[in-house]
């Protein structure tokens, strides 16, 4: 067997298997609740490494929405916190007491009424925002 092959296969190899792997990682966790929205922040341009920032384009008087986390270790969503919106065009940070949201891929926002909304995700001043609207 010639030099090329003696290494090249089992690079090939390898790397077929953490493609592989990779992709498995990318499929979103399941979260039990049907109206929560799950979403994969790198798949979201720009960078969030400070804070959550619920947005409202609702007009209820009052909705709570509950943002969770996905520990990839624990194989399990944690809450990491809980934000209410006061009216159209209010926003609120969500309350939590970790600082850490670059170490989480997955999140899911829900109300905690269980009302059915709709939500739009952006990065922007080093922060996640979560817009919240009107179910379509």
């Amino acid at each position: 067997m010639n030099l090329a092959k003696k290494f090249l296969l089992p690079l090939i190899a390898a790397l077929c298997v953490s493609a592989a792997f990779a992709a498995g990682k990318s499929r979103a966790p399941t979260f039990d609740n049907p109206n929560a929205y799950v979403f994969n922040v790198a798949e979201i341009k720009g960078k969030a490494k400070d804070n959550i920032r619920l947005v409202s384009e609702i007009f209820d008087e009052v909705a709570s929405f509950k943002v969770y986390v996905y520990n990839e270790k624990l194989d399990e969503w944690l809450v990491w916190g809980v934000g209410t919106l006061k009216g159209y065009d209010d926003a609120d940070f969500v309350d939590t007491k970790s600082k850490k949201l670059k170490n989480y891929q997955w999140f899911a926002v829900e109300s905690v009424n269980n009302r059915e909304y709709s939500y739009a995700v952006s990065k922007r001043h080093d922060d996640l925002y979560i817009t919240v609207s009107p179910s379509k």
